[in-house]
């Protein structure tokens, strides 16, 4: 697995950035090659809500996301999801204001 370039740990005690945490998604989604049709296949949700989550905008569930980002492989690093995916958050996606 890659090490993060990030200096400075991520705070969990910070809400993510839902904006930040899309165009994360959707920049591994795109390196992976995976469409929004079949990564909506995957999670089981709707295309329409993939390109939501990924522009940031929209209503999203909570328990979506967490699938969006957790098939992508971002959420738990032991899941063997798809080879070559860096399965981390950046600090970036997480805000500094409480």
């Amino acid at each position: 697995m890659a090490e993060s370039t990030t200096k400075e740990p991520v705070n969990f005690e910070k809400l993510p950035n839902l904006k930040a945490l899309g165009q994360y998604a959707k920049s591994k989604r795109r390196y992976e090659k995976i469409s929004i049709k079949k990564l909506a296949l995957l999670v089981g949700c709707s295309h329409t809500s993939i390109i939501e989550f990924e522009k940031g905008s929209g209503k999203i569930n909570l328990s979506t996301a967490w699938r969006i980002l957790d098939t992508l492989g971002l959420i738990n690093p032991d899941a063997p999801k798809y080879q070559g995916v860096t399965r981390h958050i950046p600090a970036e996606a997480f805000t500094q204001k409480g």
